[in-house]
């Protein structure tokens, strides 16, 4: 699955992490570039039951306009649903 990490501009780049049938799967990232939300499973490739952080909720509800992809764009309207 492709977690994507977002800049303040919109940007965003991915990590590919493989997730395991366990309880839960702790995921380790450089936060240093200035991260200012998270999307989990970013090419809706895989099945799963996702909310935001409420971190992540307020940048994507205030800044949807700068999320250039439009599928991406898609997938963050349908979380925040």
């Amino acid at each position: 699955m492709n977690i994507a990490f977002f800049q303040a501009d919109g940007s965003y780049t991915t990590q590919r992490v493989l997730i395991n049938n366990v309880a839960k799967t702790t995921i380790t990232y450089d936060a240093s570039p200035g991260i200012k939300a998270i999307l989990v499973n970013q090419d809706h490739q895989d099945f799963m039951k996702y909310r935001f952080d409420p971190v992540s909720q307020a940048f994507f509800t205030s800044n949807i306009n700068l999320i250039a992809d439009p599928f991406t764009r898609m997938v963050i309207y349908f979380y925040l649903n």
